[in-house]
């Protein structure tokens, strides 16, 4: 990026010059003429191919200057508090642990049901596929889904359980 500033001084001085940097360089610049006292006159900003007029009007005190000191005030006072991060939690962790609560439910019941269909589906093709080779095959895939399946449950009520015996009553 450059930076083109085209400044009158308290002089009454017509100056011009250029930085190259990055948007800091070129604010911290800006700050620089405003405590000097001089006034900018344009301030365009070449990146790349494009060009941009910074907004003077920014920099010397418009009418929102105002309300961006009262947001900064405001954002200074609730920030110089010191946050009891204990009440935070206590205040959050009850609606946490209801929705982790509720999602373990949600998969518990969808595992259970992987379970139940896993299980049909492999007395369905032990009942139906008599032939090998692809008998014994398909049987041990469908026992080793079956076995994930089963895994996956056992890993989720835990989870829920532990989650529960944690929660404050």
């Amino acid at each position: 990026m450059v930076f083109f500033f085209t400044t009158i001084s308290q002089q009454g001085e017509n100056r011009e010059f250029s930085i190259m940097g990055d948007l800091e360089a070129g604010f911290s610049i800006l700050d620089y003429i405003g405590k000097r006292g001089d006034i900018l006159l344009k301030a365009p900003v070449v990146d790349g191919h494009r060009t941009s007029e910074l907004p003077l009007d920014s920099f010397y005190g418009s009418t929102s200057l105002p309300g961006m000191e009262a947001l900064e005030q405001d954002w200074t006072h609730i920030l110089s508090k010191p946050v009891n991060i204990r009440s935070v939690c206590a205040q959050l962790l009850p609606d946490l642990i209801a929705r982790r609560v509720e999602r373990h439910k949600i998969c518990i019941g969808q595992l259970e049901q992987a379970v139940v269909l896993a299980e049909l589906r492999l007395q369905h093709v032990s009942d139906t596929i008599h032939g090998e080779p692809h008998r014994t095959r398909m049987l041990n895939q469908l026992e080793m889904v079956l076995k994930r399946h089963r895994e996956n449950l056992s890993t989720e009520q835990a989870s829920l359980y532990a989650l529960l015996d944690q929660s404050p009553h």
